[in-house]
């Protein structure tokens, strides 16, 4: 009842497509737009040696949640966005005896900026469903680079080089969460650093691929 009030309130609006969404709506992804990402399929690709689940394409529709949750604050979209990684994580991962959940980290002055890390919301909800445990101060950006978008591929590499501190992760098996996979620059560094740190495996598990 809650619920629909605030909806009534602030009408719920489809973060994919726009369209508004009836008042009873639990999630913020029409139908249309929950079909056209799973159509899409998760597929496994490989960063240099590390091995990356997306669910779809950074365009369109899904670029469009990533914008809402990332750059306006939606959230709870993060639940939505999620759930495309739960169906991949499923396909590709159920089994395999993970030990940790782990977010890509922002730099805390980037977090204050903003005022959450959405690889931490998603990084949340695949926990609750899978019951791997997440631990989000496992990893830590030490440096405040630059945005990535100001960089190219090579130099995207470089920006993120040494900027991350890990824990110990020794011997465990650990799934890497982040919202975009460009270039991979920053998913590398991560995976270098839990390496260091002992990780036996690392594997990233990504919404959208660039």
């Amino acid at each position: 009842m809650i619920r629909i009030l605030l909806n009534f309130i602030y009408p719920p609006y489809c973060g994919g497509c726009g369209k508004l969404l009836p008042l009873t709506t639990k999630s913020l992804v029409c139908d249309e737009c929950r079909n056209f990402i799973l159509s899409c399929a998760p597929q496994i690709s490989f960063n240099r040696n590390l091995k990356v689940i997306t669910c779809t394409k950074y365009e369109g529709i899904a670029k469009n949640l990533v914008v809402e949750l990332k750059f306006k604050g939606i959230k709870s979209l993060g639940r939505d966005i999620a759930k495309f990684m739960i169906f991949a994580f499923e396909k590709f991962l159920k089994g395999d005896n993970f030990d940790v959940i782990v977010p890509v980290p922002l730099h805390k002055k980037r977090m204050d900026e903003r005022g959450f890390n959405q690889a931490e919301i998603l990084a949340r909800e695949i926990s609750r469903a899978t019951k791997i445990p997440m631990k989000k101060h496992i990893l830590k950006r030490t440096k405040n680079t630059p945005s990535q978008r100001d960089f190219d591929k090579k130099g995207r590499f470089e920006n993120v080089k040494n900027a991350f501190f890990s824990k110990s992760v020794n011997g465990k098996k650990v799934i890497l969460v982040d919202d975009v996979f460009t270039t991979g620059a920053t998913i590398s560094s991560c995976e270098k650093t839990l390496r260091e740190k002992g990780a036996k495996e690392v594997v990233a598990l990504v919404f959208a691929r660039a």
